[in-house]
């Protein structure tokens, strides 16, 4: 799968968790986390610095 690809499902999780009231990115790092979402290096922790990158790619 193409990080475009990726990061454009990952902005539509953060769309459904900013829906839920889940604002700021180590608030949606944590959500992440908790959810068991897949990091972009394969790993399952979040950080806000991840959250805003992946964003970024997908806004671009």
């Amino acid at each position: 799968m193409s990080a475009e690809r990726a990061a454009h499902r990952l902005a539509l999780e953060v769309e459904r968790l900013r829906a839920e009231g889940v604002v700021g990115q180590a608030a949606i790092a944590r959500a992440l986390t908790e959810r068991g979402v897949p990091a972009p290096r394969g790993g399952t922790a979040w950080t806000h610095t991840t959250v805003a990158r992946v964003l970024a790619r997908a806004a671009a």
